[in-house]
C-alpha cells in the first residue's frame, strides 16, 4: 500500500483526477483493476491478471492507445512470436512505484531512461540469444547527448527521444522515427533545419577498424604522432636540463645579476598591439581548454568535478562559445596586423630556412656531446618559429572543425554524417595535442627553463635584456649592436 500510495496512480487518485491520465473517464487504476476481486492470483500463476504473460492486457485496460501502439512496435511484435524476455510495461515503469516521467526518481526519467534500456540492451545473453546489435551504450556515453545526460542535462536526446517511447520500431520500417527517411525530422525536433545528410552515417559511432577504416586511420595517426611529438619534446627538454647541469650548452640564460650593465638596458622585443594579440590567445585557449577538454575525458575525476559544479553544464556551454568567438576574432586581428609593415616584418624572420634545420642538428649534436658550439639564433629560433606555424595549423584546423560541431544544422546540408565524426575526432585531439605543447614545450622555453624561472615577463612588458638577447638571439645582438655603431659614427 506504502508503494501504490508513492506512484502516479495512487496520487491522481489521492487528488481525485480522473481521466487525466488513464483512458478518458476511467479513474486512477487501484488494486483490484490489476489484480482483480474475487480471482486473485499469485504474480507467479500464469493465469493472473498481474502475471507477466498478461500484463501488457492487464495495463491497457485503461492504456488502451499505449496498448495497442506497444503492440505494433518491436517489442511488442517479439512478444507476439513468443520472445518472453521482450519488455512489457512492468519492465520500463515499474509495479506499485509507477511514477511520471516527469519524477526524477522514474525509471523512464530522461535521467534514468539510459539505464532503464541498458538492462535489456547491454545483456551479453540476450545480445547473443535475439542477435541485439552491441555497443549501444558505450557510444552514447561517449557522445555529446550522453555526456550532457551523465552530468544531469534532462534537455539533450535519451532512448526515447530518437527510437519513440511505446512505438518503438526498427530503422528498415519506413514509419520508424529512426528510419533515414525520418532522421532528419527526428533530429530536427532538437536541432530544427538539420539536413537530410544525418542520415549518411551511424548514430551510435563506435569508429572502429570495420565500422570506418578512415576514421580509424585518423585517430590511430593522431595518437601515433601526439606520442612521437611529446616524447621528441620530454627528451629534448631532458637532455636540455642535463647538459645546463653539466656545464654544457644548453637554452638556459644567464640569472639576473645586478652587476651586469646588460642585465639592466632593456630594448622591446614585443609591441603592445602582439602583446595584446598573445593575451587574447592565452585567454581564449584557457576558456577552450577548461570548457572543451571535460568532453573529451568525462570518465575523468578532474572531469567529473568540473560537470557536476551547480550549473556548470550550461557554463561549459558558454565559456567554450565565448572563446571560440575571442579565436576566430583573434584569427581576423592577426592576418589584419600580417598586412602592416611591422607584420610583414616579423612573418619575414619567421620564414623557415635551411639554417633552422643545422641549428636543430647542431643543438642535438651539443647534447651527445658531439659539439660544444651552441648555434646562433636570430630574432626568432626554430623553436619559436615552430610554435608559430603549430598556432597557425592548430588554429585553422580547430576553427573549421569546431564550426562544424557549433553549426551541425547547416553543416549537414552539405556533408554526412560520417564526416561530422571525424571532425569531432579531429577537434578533440587537436585540443589534446595543443594542451600537451603548451604545458611541456612552451612553457619550459618560455618561462621554466633555467635562468628565466619562474616567469619571463617579456609577454606583459614586451621588453628584453640585452644579455638575454645576446645569449637566446645572438644574430639579432650583434644587428642591434652594428646598427648601434653606425648610428654613434653618424
Amino acid at each position: 500500500m506504502f508503494y501504490y500510495e508513492r506512484s502516479v496512480h495512487g496520487q491522481l487518485l489521492r487528488k481525485g483526477v480522473k481521466g487525466k491520465k488513464t483512458a478518458p473517464g476511467k479513474p486512477p487504476a487501484v488494486c483490484t483493476d490489476c489484480h482483480g476481486i474475487h480471482g486473485i492470483r499469485p504474480a507467479t500463476d500464469p493465469h493472473a491478471k498481474a502475471a507477466r504473460s498478461h500484463l501488457p492486457e492487464t495495463c491497457g485496460q485503461c492504456h488502451e492507445q499505449i496498448y495497442r501502439e506497444w503492440k505494433q512496435s518491436i517489442h511488442g511484435r517479439a512478444w507476439a512470436k513468443g520472445v518472453k524476455e521482450a519488455p512489457v510495461c512492468t519492465d520500463c515503469h515499474g509495479e506499485h512505484v509507477i511514477r511520471s516521467p516527469q519524477d526524477p526518481t522514474s525509471l523512464v526519467h530522461p535521467q534514468h531512461i539510459v539505464a532503464t534500456c541498458s538492462k535489456c540492451h547491454e545483456s551479453e545473453r540476450l545480445q547473443r540469444r535475439l542477435g541485439l546489435p552491441t555497443l549501444r551504450l558505450a557510444t552514447y556515453r561517449t557522445s555529446f547527448h550522453g555526456i550532457m545526460n551523465r552530468y544531469g542535462v534532462t534537455e539533450v536526446a535519451h532512448c526515447a527521444s530518437c527510437h519513440g517511447a511505446h512505438n518503438i520500431l526498427p530503422s528498415t520500417d519506413p514509419r520508424s522515427s529512426i528510419h533515414p527517411t525520418n532522421l532528419p525530422r527526428t533530429c530536427g525536433r532538437c536541432h530544427p533545419g538539420i539536413g537530410e545528410k544525418v542520415a549518411l552515417g551511424k548514430v551510435h559511432f563506435a569508429g572502429t577498424r570495420v565500422e570506418s577504416p578512415l576514421y580509424w586511420l585518423i585517430k590511430v595517426l593522431y595518437q601515433l604522432f601526439i606520442a612521437g611529438l611529446i616524447g621528441f619534446f620530454s627528451l629534448y627538454i631532458a637532455l636540455d636540463i642535463f647538459n645546463y647541469l653539466r656545464g654544457r650548452p644548453s637554452h638556459a640564460v644567464s640569472p639576473h645579476h645586478p652587476n651586469d650593465p646588460l642585465s639592466h638596458e632593456l630594448v622591446e622585443r614585443f609591441t603592445l598591439n602582439e602583446r595584446l594579440q598573445h593575451l587574447v590567445l592565452v585567454i581564449s585557449f584557457t576558456l577552450l581548454v577548461i570548457s572543451g577538454m571535460p568532453l573529451s575525458f568525462p570518465e575523468a575525476g578532474w572531469a567529473e568535478k568540473l560537470l557536476t559544479f551547480p550549473g556548470s553544464p550550461m557554463w561549459r556551454y558558454y565559456l567554450h562559445r565565448i572563446g571560440a568567438v575571442m579565436l576566430m576574432a583573434l584569427v581576423i586581428w592577426h592576418l589584419l596586423y600580417l598586412l602592416t609593415p611591422r607584420g610583414r616584418e616579423q612573418l619575414r624572420h619567421l620564414r623557415w630556412t635551411r639554417k633552422d634545420f643545422a641549428d636543430i642538428w647542431q643543438m642535438l649534436k651539443c647534447y651527445l656531446g658531439l659539439s660544444h658550439q651552441k648555434p646562433k639564433f636570430g630574432r626568432f629560433s626554430w623553436i619559436e618559429k615552430l610554435e608559430y606555424y603549430a598556432v597557425v595549423w592548430g588554429t585553422t584546423v580547430m576553427v573549421l572543425t569546431g564550426l562544424a560541431l557549433w553549426f551541425e544544422a547547416p553543416f549537414f546540408v552539405y556533408l554526412p554524417l560520417w564526416v561530422w565524426h571525424i571532425a569531432r575526432l579531429i577537434h578533440s585531439y587537436e585540443a589534446l595535442l595543443a594542451f600537451l605543447s603548451i604545458i611541456i614545450w612552451h612553457l619550459y622555453h618560455v618561462h621554466f627553463k633555467p635562468g628565466v624561472f619562474p616567469m619571463s615577463w617579456v609577454w606583459l612588458t614586451g621588453k628584453i635584456s640585452l644579455r638575454h638577447l645576446q645569449e637566446e638571439h645572438p644574430l639579432e645582438f650583434e644587428e642591434l649592436q652594428r646598427k648601434s655603431q653606425m648610428g654613434t659614427r653618424e
